[in-house]
């Protein structure tokens, strides 16, 4: 998601870029978008021919000339949407649903991007409940973990997740395991024998 539509030429160029890298060789040629200027206007036109990319448009009134993108986002529309719905969630999870529409669209284009790819599926699930490894801890005795929602891959950054901690923060963190512990029976303590 990007800030404002003044930076979507910067966005598109770093798309561009990306989609190069993955590719490692020159894969993206031409840009077809509606007329939204943020996307077409010349700006965005200089941007990315300099970068050797062309910039078309389809016709101002007719918003179903562009078939293949208008699939494209209601296919994310539809798995980001599963994915909101998904009834692995927390309170806190369900107070900041609408809010965190972002993140599962780009998870799900991770998610799709690695299996093209063939690259490791995610062993987490959107909404998910993780630990993070906490950076700083107060003490020596207080916990190096904390319970987290999982939000997704974190495009751009190796072995990289955002994840929501309980103060509804959202954190970039490489460091996260399964919360397995919470989910099997409490440990109860035995007083020790004496002989």
């Amino acid at each position: 998601c990007i800030p404002a539509k003044s930076d979507a030429p910067y966005a598109l160029v770093k798309m561009v870029n990306r989609i190069t890298n993955q590719h490692k060789c020159k894969a993206v040629y031409r840009i077809h978008a509606d007329r939204a200027l943020e996307l077409t206007g010349s700006r965005s036109r200089q941007m990315l021919e300099y970068h050797g990319v062309t910039v078309t448009s389809t016709a101002g009134h007719d918003s179903n000339a562009n078939g293949r993108a208008e699939r494209a986002v209601l296919w994310f529309q539809e798995k980001g949407r599963t994915l909101l719905c998904s009834r692995i969630r927390s309170e806190e999870f369900q107070k900041q649903l609408l809010s965190l529409w972002t993140f599962a669209v780009q998870h799900v284009g991770e998610v799709h991007r690695r299996d093209v790819f063939g690259e490791p599926p995610c062993k987490y699930e959107f909404g998910q409940c993780v630990l993070a490894r906490i950076k700083e801890p107060l003490t020596k005795f207080s916990p190096k973990a904390q319970r987290v929602i999982f939000l997704g891959f974190a495009p751009n950054v190796t072995n990289g997740y955002f994840v929501m901690r309980s103060d509804h923060k959202i954190e970039l963190t490489s460091n996260i395991e399964d919360d397995t512990i919470f989910d099997g029976p409490p440990v109860v303590l035995q007083q020790p024998v004496e002989n």
